[in-house]
């Protein structure tokens, strides 16, 4: 289950850039239409962050990410940080 971002830290995150400078960016769901979540992608790109939408269909954002992976984010973004751990 994916839980809003807490009060002020969205716009905290926002505020410093090195937060967008080490780590992929990952935006499940409809996340990434809803702001300020819905400008992470934009942020991320300006600091060469990789970002990853992962969404059951492309919505209105998708061009701003590097990779789109279709199906449930539910499912897919625990499948993915798992292998991402695995090759760590």
């Amino acid at each position: 289950m994916m839980e809003a971002c807490p009060e002020g830290h969205c716009t905290e995150a926002i505020a410093t850039p090195e937060v967008f400078a080490k780590d992929p960016e990952f935006v499940p769901g409809t996340s990434g239409l809803v702001y300020p979540a819905a400008g992470f992608a934009d942020i991320a790109h300006r600091h060469d962050t990789e970002t990853l939408e992962f969404n059951l269909a492309d919505t209105e954002q998708s061009s701003l990410f590097d990779h789109h992976i279709t199906s449930k984010a539910d499912e897919t973004v625990p499948a993915y940080v798992n292998s991402l751990i695995a090759s760590s």
